[in-house]
């Protein structure tokens, strides 16, 4: 998915840029895939009910579908930060200028040439982990409830 990634990516002028960084990682297709599933699953009588009682299709999503999701939506917001904090390929291929750069692809430009440095990368990695690890304290409910959601024995 790289290769047509960044081809979609450079024919819209977006590489060595914020925006071509951050675009690709908001649709990704695991987003897709649990979205779509947790849709699926609501009852179709609330919908129903809601189409009897005379609401459009817009209507019903945003008074009935999208307050049932919430737990999903937030699951899905942490993990696609997660994903995007630790990826390392596409913002190497997308970033061409040292200003651009993300903390796993500039934790490696710590080590020296000729010469074993573990302080400093290692300093780095765990100052780089504790972003993700305050997200996960503060949002940890939202993240067992979007998680077991989907989990309804029956």
């Amino acid at each position: 998915t790289i290769v047509p990634l960044f081809i979609t990516v450079n024919g819209m002028h977006m590489i060595d840029s914020y925006a071509g960084m951050i675009l690709p990682s908001i649709a990704g297709s695991m987003t897709l895939i649990i979205m779509v599933s947790f849709f699926k699953g609501l009852p179709t009588e609330l919908l129903e009910a809601a189409r009897i009682d005379g609401a459009n299709e817009l209507r019903t999503f945003f008074v009935i579908a999208l307050p049932l999701s919430k737990t999903i939506i937030s699951t899905v917001c942490i993990f696609s930060f997660i994903g995007s904090w630790n990826n390392y390929l596409w913002p190497l291929l997308c970033a061409m200028n040292e200003s651009l750069f993300t903390l796993p692809i500039g934790i490696p430009t710590f080590a020296g040439t000729y010469t074993v440095d573990y302080v400093r990368p290692l300093t780095a990695s765990m100052v780089a982990s504790l972003p993700m690890i305050i997200i996960y304290v503060i949002f940890e409910k939202q993240i067992v409830a979007g998680i077991t959601a989907g989990a309804v024995k029956g």
